[in-house]
């Protein structure tokens, strides 16, 4: 999950720090509560981080 969120978290540059933070954030809970923790699940459920 870390490394599927650190890919997405660096495509989100015309973003503000703040603004990414908190989309970043909201993914992590997102695959936390769904249980899902490698980067393969994580490209199932939501596609590719781009």
């Amino acid at each position: 999950m870390n490394d599927y969120l650190s890919k997405f978290n660096a495509l989100l540059v015309q973003l503000t720090d703040d603004e990414r933070d908190e989309v970043v954030e909201f993914y992590r809970e997102y695959l936390l509560d769904a249980a899902i923790a490698n980067y393969d699940d994580c490209v199932a459920e939501l596609g590719t981080p781009k």
